[in-house]
C-alpha cells in the first residue's frame, strides 16, 4: 500500500472506489485483523463447550436454563475471526493492495468486541437519530431476588414492569416539572440486563427518560 495514500477498502468489484484523501500524519497503513482465537475467553469456551454442554443435557440443577439461544451464541464465537468459516476479499483501485478481511460473530452478549461494536452503533444512532437535544435522567429498576425468577422465565412478567416502570418514571417527573407546558411529551429508551457484575443471573432495566 502506498505510503502517501489512505485505502477505502470495499469488496473487490469493477466498481472499486480509489483512495480518494492521505493518510493522516503517523496512521497505520496496514490492516492488522483481531484474533479472538488467541485470548482467553476463546481458549475457555473452546477447551470447554462441549463438556459444558454435556452437563447441561445431563440435568445439571445450575444449568437446568440453559436456552438453545445460548448454545447457538457460544458455537458462532468459535467462529468469530477465523477465515475457515468465512471472509471478504477487499481492494483498492489505487494501490491494487488487496487482503482478506474475516467475518466476526456478531453475538450480542458474549463476543467483546462483537458487542462492543454493537453498543457503540446503537448509542450513535439514538444520539444522531431519535433522542431529541434535551436533558436527560437514567433510572434504574431492581427487584428482590424471589421476583427475579419470574422475570427470568416469564416474558409477560417483564413486559409489565416495563410498562409499570416507565409509567412511575413518567409521573416522578411530569410532578418534578410543574411548570412545564401542557402539551408536554415523555419519551424513554429502556433496555433489560439480564446479567449482574460478576455474570450471575440478575434481571433489571436501565432507562434514558426525559420530558420535552
Amino acid at each position: 500500500m502506498a505510503a502517501a495514500g489512505f485505502c477505502k477498502l470495499l469488496p473487490s468489484s469493477p466498481a472499486a472506489i480509489t483512495c480518494h484523501r492521505p493518510a493522516p500524519a503517523g496512521a497505520a497503513t496496514v490492516y492488522r485483523p483481531r484474533r479472538p482465537a488467541a485470548t482467553v475467553l476463546h481458549r475457555a469456551v473452546r477447551e470447554h463447550l462441549e463438556t459444558f454442554l454435556a452437563s447441561a443435557r445431563a440435568g445439571d440443577p445450575d444449568l437446568r436454563s440453559l436456552r438453545p439461544a445460548a448454545e447457538r451464541a457460544l458455537r458462532e464465537y468459535l467462529r468469530c475471526g477465523i477465515p475457515a468459516h468465512g471472509f471478504a476479499r477487499v481492494h483498492c483501485a489505487a494501490c491494487k493492495h488487496e487482503y482478506l478481511v474475516v467475518f466476526y460473530c456478531k453475538v450480542r452478549d458474549l463476543c467483546p468486541s462483537c458487542g462492543a461494536r454493537r453498543m457503540v452503533e446503537t448509542a450513535a444512532h439514538l444520539v444522531d437519530a431519535v433522542l431529541p437535544r434535551v436533558g436527560y435522567r437514567q433510572w434504574v429498576v431492581s427487584v428482590p431476588k424471589r421476583v427475579r425468577w419470574f422475570l427470568k422465565h416469564e416474558p409477560a412478567a417483564l413486559d409489565g414492569l416495563a410498562a409499570v416502570f416507565m409509567r412511575l418514571v413518567e409521573g416522578a417527573l411530569r410532578r418534578a416539572s410543574p411548570g412545564a407546558p401542557r402539551g408536554v411529551r415523555f419519551g424513554a429508551v429502556l433496555f433489560v440486563h439480564r446479567f449482574g457484575d460478576a455474570l450471575n443471573s440478575h434481571v433489571h432495566s436501565g432507562s434514558t427518560s426525559t420530558c420535552w
